[in-house]
């Protein structure tokens, strides 16, 4: 949960498994896209920008700049191809996103780990 997790950005934001990729569009409601803004901008998570699966699409962006969402960028590299930035930037241009929207790390004591706190981790009965 975005709300309670003491995170700075969400990445693979709106990613769906190859079996319901398709349905992106159909999935990602207004109604879904407008309560997902919503709790990033509430709770000041920022949003990635993912080049490898090229996500969110470029609705969801263009609501969360108008929320005041932050933004990073991002490729999912899982191997020694590093990739490339490709779609982020597209979406930089198309956006017109400046320094002014991306990410930046908070100060030490303004941290979500540090103000959220860590979850708070179950103990294992006792025998």
């Amino acid at each position: 949960m975005v709300s309670k997790e003491p995170i700075d950005i969400h990445v693979n934001p709106t990613y769906l498994p190859a079996v319901i990729a398709d349905k992106y569009d159909e999935l990602w409601t207004d109604a879904r896209i407008e309560r997902f803004v919503k709790v990033l901008a509430d709770n000041h998570v920022a949003l990635e920008i993912n080049s490898r699966f090229k996500l969110p699409s470029e609705k969801i962006l263009r609501k969360a700049k108008a929320a005041g969402v932050k933004f990073s960028f991002g490729t999912n590299n899982t191997g020694p191809d590093l990739g490339t930035l490709d779609y982020s930037l597209e979406m930089k241009e198309k956006l017109g996103l400046t320094y002014k929207d991306m990410f930046m790390p908070k100060k030490q004591n303004e941290k979500p780990v540090l103000v959220k706190g860590l979850p708070a981790k179950k103990s294992p009965p006792l025998s």
